[in-house]
């Protein structure tokens, strides 16, 4: 593939000083993943192989491994925890990623520690703490305590390892940090468990997503077995956490060249924890030159228009051959009619009760239409996995209702077991987390005993009906949350639900700024996948889109 003249330019800008490190800001649909195959490209005819491409999910380096033929295509947690296992072998450890949830589009992911192995570990701590060693349940007047104390505890753990602090050299800035949000006890709680949990990970040789980039970070003895390429590429620099901003430093400790690329307009993970100044302080920490291009190969030049009138994005500029494109309206039952294969159906929400239709109940309205659906990204095998194990024993051939009340009832003691105050129980993630699994549960065991006309609850066949209902090629409606749609786009009609939920994100000055900011960036994200059509569900684009600003 040729470069078009922006992406020259670019090209030449980069292999005009082969010391200079270079940050590449391009606008959505710009090429960006193509750049990067063009620059690796370049690097192997120069005679230069050494070259590690990294990002920071799995779909995006799937897409980047498509596209990038020469050298070292992952993600950074796989990059990282390649050379912790190099580490271990040569002392004769082993060890593994714990537990593969598997997905309905046919992938498999590897499930966070918070629910098993963290969760244990504090648990056993808070006993401690409340003098319950030999007790196996938490009096009821020390539940709304002892919870409290307990998540607190794993939030501030979690919050350590993304901020990439090293327990044992960075403690007083762990107390600058956090002291005001959890206090100084639950911080020094929180740095004793983290030491437990390391340590745990070598003795039961077990490893969580996060803990692939942290414990790797924080033990020097395993940076020399992390490769430090020649080149280093970074892909979606924009949505780097702090514990992925000082892996990749780790990484690049001997690199001559650092090329990061991204869109800081597209910064669309702050809520898990991305660093809202990443772009700036990735340029200051690599002293990095930045090139910017703002042409877009994908964004049709109807919405392209839409984006500058409306202030969503004033820098994107269209080519002449993309398309006209459109942007229409749709209810929802024109949306369930005409909605095809290939199609791109985006909502904010996968599951929950914030909209009225989650793409949860979208897919089931359309399977119910003998409609063909993948549903990328979705949890919903894991979570009615853990309402069944909450729920047992689950009742001998219970009819349909006695079996819901039954499961309705295990999820709602298990929410009371761990919060006794109505204020705590609406605020706490965990119970919360609980209620919307349980009403993934209820959504498709209805849609089960319906399809299956079953008088009984049969969960032998449940779990591999829910795996069957969903198909895994392209040659299918394919639905995703705005977050995971990143980076990917569809030659057919993006179809968009609950638009106004972002109006009113971005609006909301009573929500810190990042939040606001995320919105106004999911929403240019949403509105730049489809290269013709745009069809909005149930909504209008506004005119003006909020602009978040300070105050």
């Amino acid at each position: 593939m040729q470069p078009t003249l922006p992406q020259q330019n670019v090209l030449t800008e980069i292999f005009s000083d082969l010391t200079q490190n270079y940050l590449v800001m391009g606008v959505p649909g710009a090429g960006k993943t193509t750049l990067i195959s063009m620059v690796a490209n370049k690097f192997n005819q120069l005679g230069i192989n050494d070259i590690v491409a990294l990002t920071f999910s799995r779909n995006l380096a799937e897409d980047m491994q498509n596209k990038v033929e020469i050298g070292t295509v992952k993600t950074a947690h796989a990059y990282m925890y390649e050379s912790l296992r190099n580490y271990l072998k040569l002392h004769h450890f082993t060890i593994s990623k714990g537990q593969l949830v598997k997905q309905p589009d046919g992938t498999t992911r590897y499930s966070n520690v918070n629910d098993n192995l963290l969760r244990q570990i504090v648990y056993t701590h808070c006993k401690t703490t409340f003098g319950l060693i030999d007790s196996k349940v938490v009096p009821q007047d020390m539940v709304k305590e002892f919870y409290g104390l307990m998540y607190d505890i794993i939030n501030c753990t979690n919050k350590i390892r993304t901020l990439a602090l090293d327990y044992e050299k960075d403690v007083i800035k762990i107390h600058e940090l956090l002291d005001l949000k959890f206090g100084p006890q639950t911080v020094n709680d929180s740095l004793t468990v983290l030491k437990s949990l390391t340590d745990s990970f070598f003795l039961r040789g077990m490893m969580d997503f996060m803990g692939m980039l942290y414990i790797p970070l924080i033990r020097p003895e395993v940076h020399d077995k992390i490769h430090s390429p020649e080149v280093l590429i970074i892909d979606e620099v924009n949505d780097n956490t702090k514990l992925l901003e000082n892996a990749y430093r780790v990484i690049a400790r001997n690199s001559k060249q650092v090329i990061a690329v991204g869109d800081e307009k597209q910064t669309i993970h702050i809520w898990a924890g991305a660093n809202p100044n990443g772009v700036k302080d990735l340029q200051e920490y690599y002293q990095a030159k930045k090139l910017t291009y703002d042409f877009t190969f994908r964004v049709p030049k109807a919405m392209c228009r839409y984006l500058q009138s409306s202030g969503i994005d004033t820098r994107i500029k269209t080519y002449e051959h993309n398309k006209e494109g459109a942007i229409l309206k749709a209810s929802y039952n024109e949306f369930l009619s005409k909605v095809a294969n290939g199609d791109m159906v985006l909502c904010r929400y996968n599951r929950g009760t914030k909209v009225k239709r989650t793409l949860q109940q979208i897919s089931i309205d359309l399977i119910t239409r003998r409609k063909k659906v993948a549903f990328h990204g979705s949890t919903h095998i894991e979570d009615i996995s853990e309402v069944l194990r909450l729920s047992e024993p689950l009742p001998h051939n219970a009819t349909k209702q006695k079996l819901k009340d039954h499961v309705s009832n295990c999820i709602k003691n298990a929410i009371a077991t761990e919060y006794t105050d109505k204020d705590l129980t609406k605020d706490n993630y965990r119970c919360e987390q609980l209620k919307e699994k349980l009403g993934t549960f209820i959504l498709y065991f209805d849609f089960f005993a319906a399809m299956q006309l079953f008088q009984t609850f049969d969960v032998k066949k449940f779990i591999p009906f829910l795996e069957g209902m969903y198909a895994k090629t392209e040659d299918a409606i394919q639905l995703y949350s705005i977050h995971r749609c990143k980076g990917l786009e569809t030659k057919s009609k993006a179809w968009i639900f609950h638009f106004e939920v972002l109006v009113a994100d971005a609006s909301n000055t009573d929500s810190e700024l990042s939040a606001r900011i995320e919105a106004h960036n999911l929403a240019l994200v949403a509105l730049t996948r489809s290269k013709d059509m745009t069809i909005m569900v149930e909504c209008a684009l506004p005119e003006f889109f909020p602009t978040p600003t300070a105050g």
